[in-house]
């Protein structure tokens, strides 16, 4: 097996070289050995290597692929630098830590299914994150006291099997509450978190609810489908009295907790696959030269017009095709009215894109 340092000299040659597939390839090994918090920002590093290429087939090697490719270039030098400097800091396992495995402490008082629901709550380190974590507890402090639910605090975890510990928890908990703000989005180990959570949720394994704390763009998330709290869709920070806010949470909280164990999967996990992918397995392949000629020629509106006529009787797609319409109207409300920044505009149409383009490949049977 290569050493750090030999891997690093591996990647940094495959970057140079625009071998930006063996590149990818190559972080995604390096920071699975020696950088696991970095593994999602690498994931989509490659998410967006795909698009680009997808995008460059389509349109031709132009000003803004070229511009885009020298960028992605410099995420992955820094994301390769920031790994070697894991490898360079992290300390030499003790013979404890290397021999028989250590076991994790259960981060709940009962099983699964028994006892008060088990609620693990997700936020960003950051302090106003953790006093809206502490708040949001606050507000939960009668069901508490009356055992309806037990909570994981993501963020009082212990450091050591903070890992493990983290995973185990994810596993047993029947709600998942998500702290969202732009804290939480810079933050890979939330990012992790709440990918782990939907999961769960589509394996009806968890109910995962997004706390809506701070104003964020949390829609482009894989969790922007789903209901969140207040329902009202103001973020607490934007609230005249906070605490109102998290009172009405709390009420909404307490009758879920009354029902969720009528409505979630109590069986033996099954072996671990993306159930979007399993889903997926059993899709139909679509005649897609018309969707891509339309994308080519930058006519989104008419794209998803198509998309919506063609799927209408295949749910799975149907949905995702509506989802990418709301993210659409957005974008194009936004900047009728010039509500959005430029450069946020910029990244949501690429965002945006990167989506009709990932379910046209999926549409194609890929």
């Amino acid at each position: 097996m290569p050493t750090a340092e030999q891997a690093y000299q591996n990647i940094i040659k495959h970057i140079e070289e625009n071998r930006l597939e063996d590149a990818v390839s190559g972080l995604l090994a390096f920071a699975g050995e020696h950088g696991p918090d970095k593994m999602t920002a690498v994931r989509m590093r490659r998410s967006d290597w795909k698009t680009l290429e997808e995008e460059a087939l389509l349109l031709g090697n132009t000003s803004s692929i070229r511009e885009r490719r020298g960028a992605l270039k410099l995420e992955l030098f820094r994301l390769a630098d920031a790994i070697l400097k894991n490898a360079a800091e992290k300390p030499a396992a003790s013979p404890a830590e290397s021999g028989s495995h250590i076991p994790v402490a259960a981060p709940f008082s009962t099983p699964r299914g028994e006892g008060p629901v088990k609620v693990f709550l997700a936020y960003a380190p950051g302090e106003a994150d953790r006093t809206g974590g502490a708040e949001l507890q606050k507000s939960m402090a009668l069901l508490l006291h009356l055992k309806r639910v037990e909570i994981f605090d993501q963020q009082k975890s212990p450091v050591g099997a903070r890992e493990a510990t983290l995973a185990k928890a994810m596993a047993e908990a029947e709600v998942i509450l998500l702290l969202l703000s732009n804290n939480f989005l810079s933050d890979l180990e939330c990012l992790n978190l709440q990918e782990n959570a939907f999961s769960l949720y589509q394996q009806n394994r968890a109910a995962v609810v997004p706390i809506l704390f701070n104003p964020c763009e949390w829609k482009e998330l894989d969790i922007g489908r789903l209901q969140a709290l207040p329902r009202n869709g103001r973020f607490v920070s934007q609230w005249a009295n906070a605490d109102e806010a998290f009172t009405m949470i709390s009420r909404e909280i307490s009758e879920l907790a009354k029902n969720i164990r009528s409505r979630l999967d109590y069986g033996e996990p099954t072996a671990k696959q993306n159930p979007k992918a399993q889903a997926r397995q059993q899709k139909r392949a679509y005649d897609t030269a018309m969707l891509r000629d339309l994308f080519r020629k930058g006519n989104t509106g008419a794209l998803i017009k198509q998309l919506i006529h063609i799927t209408s009787d295949d749910g799975p797609v149907y949905d995702e095709v509506l989802l990418l319409e709301q993210r659409w109207k957005a974008v194009s409300e936004d900047e009728k009215n010039n509500t959005a920044s430029q450069e946020s505009l910029t990244i949501r149409k690429n965002q945006l894109n990167q989506g009709l383009l990932q379910l046209i490949r999926e549409m194609e049977g890929a």
